[in-house]
């Protein structure tokens, strides 16, 4: 599928990553300033267009049921390297507040298992990360 323009599925991918940087119970400035990044990186997209799609997808979270709808749409649209760049994308925002909260562990989990990312690619895309 083709990503860089698909709004469905930009909208849902910033949806999972903000589920990450809010499992904490907050959103730190520097969680939103990445997932800014990877969205302007992953989808070849504006600063602009990173804005609109973080308020979009605050509306999302609100009319969610749960964090299954979002996954499972990107678990259905997503090719598997996809996938796996989007867990590595995942790790980036719980690790930049420099704290790895439980709950934010927690969701990542939850994800990758909707994503159908086995968990030696999940140990693996988490060693990784950490180590940056």
């Amino acid at each position: 599928m083709e990503r860089t323009n698909n709004s469905k599925l930009q909208i849902y991918t910033t949806s999972i990553l903000m589920l990450v940087a809010s499992a904490d119970e907050k959103i730190e400035e520097s969680e939103i300033t990445i997932i800014k990044e990877i969205l302007i990186d992953f989808f070849k997209i504006n600063k602009e267009q990173s804005n609109k799609l973080i308020l979009l997808s605050e509306e999302i979270i609100k009319e969610s049921t749960d964090i299954y709808e979002i996954a499972s749409f990107l678990n259905n649209e997503f090719s598997q390297e996809d996938k796996i760049e989007l867990l590595y994308c995942i790790f980036e925002v719980a690790y930049c507040d420099k704290d790895f909260h439980f709950m934010e562990r927690h969701v990542i989990n939850k994800i990758a298992n909707i994503l159908n990312i086995n968990r030696r690619e999940l140990l693996k895309a988490n060693k990784e990360i950490q180590n940056i």
